[in-house]
């Protein structure tokens, strides 16, 4: 027989209201206020710990984000220069702003001056003592606090930046990252509803952010300024025509601010329920067996399911695509038909997980991201920076080393000379052989790829240095390696036939950049006008004669990067 289960908990929620609802209901309103004052201390700690953790929540999320900005490519390298300006930094920070979503964002260097906040450049140099959580950041610690700016209270968080030295096994202080939310109305409403209080953000004498009416506020404010808040401070006042109880914590980071938590007491209501005290306790005792024993019978069926499919849950969380789940039921529901799905949706998971693994190491992240995004076959024109660089005398080479010595070397020298080039935002297309393809704005462009392009090629002239330095103490002959940079429109996408594809680039000015890299000398680079023209303004060259190249008819201007 099967029972659903919106069923089954109908039945159970029938029951429960014929038996206990009344006497259920009135035990609790009578308890509630037979011990207000004892209540009001429990509902205060509770409203003061709920309120903490989630402000301390949203300040460890927006504080993980500053410190995963703060070690971005374009980021970490702008916080360790000391007299960056401050447009430079505003460009820097220009992608994370969405991501971020802060009301407040500031740079500050070691001593905790402003280098940079958002919106106020008059701001810069500007001293941030005052703020009291400054000096544990300063320390190179993590750090929140509470202030006040432009009229607006902030919760605000803290977080170092440091350079590391990798041969000492040191690391400095570079700047201190700031990012602030607002505390406003709908913050105090999110508190009240997990507290059930009332709840009002106080600065000194007066009311910043609440979930109570102006005019009710200003009777607070006028309690607040006859008696000073203090920390533990309990106080009475009418409202609405009932007496509330309001309770005071300060906030770290400034002894000014702090929240006001609220309960209603009303007391009339309590001696009216006085007399049937004896009834309604008793009503109640007998209601909360008769209801324990009735849930336990109406749950005990759901609850083990249902622990199941968390803890499934929680494996799949963690990564375990293997786990499975099993639940046993004498009337099959649909608990039952959740689990076996649940089972294949973690089949479905392990294997798509498998699969794309095996894209990421054979293809690159972006690349392979960029074929399951597409799927069909076909491109799109896009400009593209286009590096290529290959061995010179790799054959000579090969023919004086193992199979595996040759392919022990290439595996070296592409590990090094990948690094460079995602170093700078670009992507490999392909390894032929001793060559290596890499691409700058396909599959995603930034407006400086061709300077992105050619900074790859001399980080990947100066790796090759180091790696021949490795090379000559181990006995072994130097690499020697040419490079050519074209910039210039092409078809990019899936390229190939139904059952294999891959992502690349087609067009002459891919054959262009590919012929530079054969006209380069060991440890040349060479580069075309159009690169040229965006690069020549940030990248040294040296003007050459123009060359001849294959399947072009007019000689081609070049020019060597230096």
């Amino acid at each position: 027989m099967r029972l659903p289960v919106q069923f089954k908990f109908l039945l159970f929620s029938v029951l429960i209201l014929i038996v206990g609802f009344g006497g259920a209901f009135t035990l609790l309103y009578q308890q509630a206020l037979k011990a207000v004052e004892e209540k009001f201390s429990i509902d205060f700690a509770e409203g003061r710990d709920a309120a903490l953790s989630l402000m301390k929540l949203r300040l460890d999320t927006l504080g993980d984000k500053v410190q995963v900005i703060a070690k971005a490519p374009q980021i970490r390298p702008i916080l360790e220069i000391p007299d960056v300006d401050y447009a430079t930094i505003e460009y820097s920070f220009s992608d994370f702003k969405d991501a971020l979503a802060s009301d407040l964002l500031i740079v500050a260097d070691a001593a905790g001056r402003v280098k940079y906040w958002a919106g106020r450049p008059e701001a810069s140099g500007r001293s941030l003592a005052a703020w009291e959580f400054m000096s544990e950041a300063l320390k190179g610690n993590r750090a929140w606090g509470v202030a006040v700016v432009d009229s607006s209270l902030l919760i605000i968080a803290a977080v170092p930046a440091f350079s590391v030295n990798p041969e000492e096994g040191s690391r400095t202080l570079n700047a201190i990252l700031l990012a602030g939310r607002r505390i406003d109305d709908d913050v105090a409403e999110e508190i009240r509803r997990i507290s059930s209080m009332d709840v009002l953000f106080t600065h000194e004498s007066h009311l910043m952010a609440g979930t109570l009416l102006s005019r009710e506020r200003n009777i607070l404010e006028d309690a607040g300024r006859a008696s000073p808040w203090q920390d533990g401070h309990i106080l009475e006042v009418t409202l609405r025509g009932e007496t509330y109880r309001c309770g005071f914590k300060s906030l770290q980071g400034d002894a000014a601010v702090g929240m006001l938590f609220l309960s209603s007491t009303d007391r009339t209501l309590h001696e009216n329920l006085a007399p049937i005290k004896k009834g309604i306790t008793l009503a109640a005792i007998l209601t909360f067996f008769v209801s324990l024993a009735l849930s336990y019978w109406a749950s005990r069926a759901q609850i083990i399911p249902i622990r199941a499919l968390v803890t499934g849950t929680k494996a799949v969380e963690e990564g375990d695509f293997k786990h499975r789940i099993s639940v046993k039921q004498v009337a099959r529901d649909e608990l039952g038909d959740l689990a076996d799905s649940f089972n294949e949706m973690i089949a479905g998971l392990e294997e798509k997980e498998k699969m794309q693994s095996v894209l990421h190491m054979g293809l690159g992240k972006e690349i392979a991201e960029a074929m399951l995004k597409s799927g069909a076959l076909g491109g799109e024109e896009r400009k593209v920076t286009m590096l290529f660089s290959d061995l010179r005398g790799f054959t000579a080479m090969s023919e004086k080393l193992t199979p595996h010595q040759v392919i022990a070397m290439l595996n070296e020298y592409m590990t090094r000379m990948s690094a460079c080039i995602e170093d700078e935002g670009g992507v490999v297309d392909k390894y032929v052989g001793d060559e290596i393809m890499a691409l700058f704005g396909a599959p995603v462009a930034n407006p400086d790829d061709a300077v992105r392009a050619v900074r790859a090629g001399i980080k990947k002239r100066e790796a090759l240095k180091a790696l021949n330095v490795e090379r000559l103490a181990r006995a072994e002959f130097e690499i020697r390696v040419g490079m050519g940079v074209n910039t210039g429109r092409v078809v990019a996408g899936n390229m190939g036939s139904e059952n294999r594809r891959n992502y690349t680039v087609i067009g002459a000015a891919c054959n262009l950049a590919a012929r530079l890299c054969s006209n380069a000398a060991a440890g040349q680079i060479l580069i075309s006008e159009s690169t040229y023209q965006e690069v020549k303004d940030v990248i040294p060259t040296r003007k050459l004669d123009p060359i001849r190249v294959k399947n072009v008819a007019e000689p081609v201007q070049i020019y060597e990067v230096l």
